[in-house]
């Protein structure tokens, strides 16, 4: 079994903490907020969840597991897994894959509403070496036709919309999409719907049987990539495009190749992109 030793240095981000946000570790406003978990000399474990909380504001909160390489001098960073909090929650939870693809140090950091940063504490991991069933080992990166799916023509179930407070607000696109033919691993439907700038949300549908999930793979900000003949998944796929300073963040964030397998999405690739010379660079 993997495990995850996490030593976590909590901070305590009060009233009087105010600093300029163009560099990591600093609050772009007044943000009152107390780290409550996880404690110092906790062990996770691959293949696990784990939760994040903290005292203070609630809202629209996104979290981050932030390789502290990846963080530049200007400010940029790469968030390796990312998860969210439902609205008005004061926790969030991180799954950790099977095998995590990056072994080092990282950041914790909590993104609330319009883009504030709040950065928690140091994170070590340290990795075995059990073996992965799902993780990719190939010489190159997983193709669709690695993982073709059969299209599903049979019965649907009836949709199950689930409650809560997000999947509602957009209950409307779920049921259009479900209307429509699998667009994704044979019998599932993916709809996507914006989350604010460059940010793409989602849920699966599930056209056998009519549940709606809403997995963290698909949130992402350089949009994605499926088709209805595989169960192979991109987040942020490389889109080989130029981009200016300004814009290197979304441009730095790395590729994540999924497979879904018994309705859930396995993180089996991963490729690093940097900028050069101006355009995205990803391997």
């Amino acid at each position: 079994m993997k495990k995850i030793f996490v030593i976590l240095v909590l901070v305590f981000l009060c009233a009087s903490c105010q600093q300029s946000s163009e560099k990591p570790g600093v609050v772009s406003e007044d943000v009152p907020l107390k780290l409550v978990s996880p404690k110092s000399g906790e062990v996770w474990q691959a293949g696990a969840q784990y939760q994040v909380r903290w005292e203070g504001e609630a809202g629209d909160v996104k979290g981050y597991l932030v390789p502290l390489d990846s963080i530049k001098s200007d400010g940029s960073y790469t968030g390796l897994l990312e998860t969210k909090a439902e609205q008005g929650k004061r926790e969030i939870n991180f799954n950790i894959p099977l095998a995590p693809l990056y072994d080092g140090e990282f950041k914790i950091l909590l993104v609330l509403g319009e883009g504030r940063e709040i950065w928690g504490g140091e994170v070590r991991v340290s990795l075995s070496k059990s073996p992965n069933p799902y993780l990719w080992k190939g010489e190159r990166a997983p193709k669709f036709e690695d993982f073709p799916a059969t299209v599903y023509s049979g019965p649907r179930g009836e949709v199950k919309i689930p409650d809560s407070v997000e999947v509602l607000a957009h209950v409307l696109e779920i049921e259009e999409v479900s209307k429509g033919k699998p667009n994704f691993s044979g019998s599932y439907a993916i709809v996507n719907w914006g989350c604010g700038t460059s940010c793409l949300d989602g849920a699966l549908i599930n056209l056998k049987d009519g549940s709606v999930s809403m997995p963290e793979a698909l949130v992402s900000q350089r949009g994605n990539f499926f088709r209805a003949t595989s169960s192979l998944y991109v987040s942020d796929p490389n889109t080989n495009l130029e981009y200016n300073s300004a814009a290197s963040p979304l441009a730095t964030l790395p590729v994540k190749y999924y497979v879904l397998r018994d309705g859930r999405f396995h993180l089996i690739y991963w490729e690093k992109c940097e900028l050069i010379a101006g355009r995205q660079v990803c391997k």
